[in-house]
């Protein structure tokens, strides 16, 4: 099962009366319910200090688990108020924060506890966020998405082309729209939501806040299903991340299938030249005074930032989609990429040259994700492989070589890579190099060097440096 949270902009129906009345609602409940996550998230960890009985945390958690006005009582303050229409669903959240916190070394010292800020989205149960649906009678029946279109064509035409109307019925009547903006860099949100008014992607809990800006955001969770496909449990996709090309796929049992995906210079140009357009807007700020002409640049600023992030979203999008494609095609079970979370700025020293580069400017944390959603609606698997020996090792022959221009050069000379770009070099077919990134994608694809590395928290990294400053001032001495 693949899950999908797209964020949506809501726009409230009414007039402004009707319309401040729902902020008020939205902002009243955030409050109301970061305070209770507040008080239970603090009972949780004393009871955890205390070690209380396994009885006595049951009723601890049925106590915090019911809204201050409840007939059979309840553990929060009664000077909360929660507005009305929408039971709190907060607890199953604050469980999962505390045990995660607790892994990290929470009763230890290690890291603080967890705490909720007045802004906190409010939780919505995926009853409020299903499709709307006619003489339910079940809480919530007025509740859900809904379109008013005459014909399937109407709807499609409006999502493909223009501004739909696709609406939002949520408890004490309030009505929103979702605002979709431009058809074409909006055209996969729209492609999702059609799924969704489908019935083929269904509601799961998701949340509802207003952002720094006022406006309304709802985070809407579906759950996608699998299609069904054929697929080989021997079959394994490999990915690299290459030089010359963004992305290389090959497959483990076959060494002539191979594809190259999307194009390294307008990728990586095409960010470089916003972020060199960013980089001068900065110099300039530093001399505007604060007058309307520093609001145009940080204005213009604000916009660069924006088409940088749409336009790198976009192109993993595509990529991401062609690799799930690919290993589709070739009946992959499996799909092994790059595992990159010790790239970046804690390990620039381990960067290959000229690699660097290109890591800086390149999403893969959001390619990879987007990747492992879309594979699972195939039921295909994402793992991530370690990237020791992926570039200077043979894929054929298993011996070292390096790379020169973008050829691996095996060390081996009764390789087989040597006579099969040999053959081609005098026959004046072909590349007459074993490519460097299709290499490293074979060698991705049967490794079984799997790895589960997570991103380190700051607790983490502030322990380790703490760690590696009393190591270098013990050699000292």
């Amino acid at each position: 099962m693949a899950v999908l949270t797209r964020t949506l902009e809501m726009i409230p129906i009414g007039d402004k009366a009707e319309r401040d009345r729902i902020y008020t609602w939205i902002r009243s409940f955030m409050d109301a319910q970061s305070k209770m996550m507040n008080q239970y998230m603090s009972a949780l960890y004393i009871a955890a200090i205390q070690e209380i009985s396994k009885e006595d945390r049951q009723e601890l958690n049925k106590l915090y688990n019911r809204i201050p006005t409840s007939s059979k009582g309840s553990a929060f303050d009664k000077e909360i108020e929660l507005p009305k229409g929408l039971g709190a669903a907060y607890g199953q959240t604050v469980r999962a924060d505390f045990d995660t916190s607790c892994e990290n070394g929470l009763l230890h010292g290690r890291v603080a506890l967890p705490t909720y800020k007045k802004d906190y989205p409010i939780i919505i149960p995926p009853l409020y966020v299903q499709l709307r649906k006619v003489n339910q009678e079940t809480k919530g029946k007025n509740c859900g998405f809904y379109e008013e279109y005459d014909s399937y064509n109407d709807l499609y035409d409006a999502l493909t082309q223009g501004e739909p109307e696709i609406f939002w019925s949520f408890v004490d009547k309030m009505i929103f729209k979702i605002r979709f903006g431009n058809p074409y860099k909006s055209a996969f949100l729209r492609s999702e939501i059609l799924h969704f008014l489908e019935g083929e992607y269904k509601a799961m809990g998701s949340s509802l806040s207003i952002n720094n800006k006022g406006k309304i955001i709802l985070s809407l969770t579906m759950e996608i299903p699998e299609k069904k496909v054929k697929l080989d449990e021997n079959t394994v996709c490999g990915v690299s991340l290459g030089f010359m090309h963004p992305i290389v796929c090959s497959v483990n049992n076959n060494f002539y299938k191979k594809e190259f995906i999307g194009d390294y210079d307008v990728f990586v140009h095409t960010r470089v030249r916003l972020q060199e357009q960013r980089r001068e807007l900065q110099k300039k700020l530093k001399y505007a005074s604060s007058s309307h002409g520093r609001v145009k640049k940080l204005r213009k600023l604000d916009i660069l930032r924006k088409r940088e992030a749409n336009f790198a979203k976009t192109m993993n999008h595509k990529m991401s989609s062609d690799i799930v494609k690919f290993a589709v095609k070739n009946e992959a079970k499996y799909i092994n990429m790059q595992d990159l979370t010790s790239f970046g700025k804690d390990n620039r020293d381990n960067i290959k040259s000229g690699y660097e580069f290109a890591l800086r400017n390149w999403s893969y944390f959001q390619l990879q994700q987007m990747v492992t959603y879309k594979a699972a609606t195939y039921g295909i698997v994402v793992r991530k492989i370690s990237n020791d020996n992926l570039s200077d090792t043979c894929s054929i022959c298993g011996a070292e070589g390096i790379i020169e221009d973008g050829a691996f050069i095996c060390s081996d000379p009764n390789c087989l890579s040597h006579d099969k770009y040999e053959k081609a070099r005098k026959n004046g077919k072909g590349n007459y190099y074993f490519n460097s990134d299709f290499n490293i994608s074979r060698n991705a694809s049967i490794s079984e060097n799997f790895t589960t590395k997570k991103r380190k928290s700051k607790a983490e990294k502030k322990e380790e440096r703490k760690a590696k400053k009393e190591k270098e001032n013990l050699d000292k001495t």
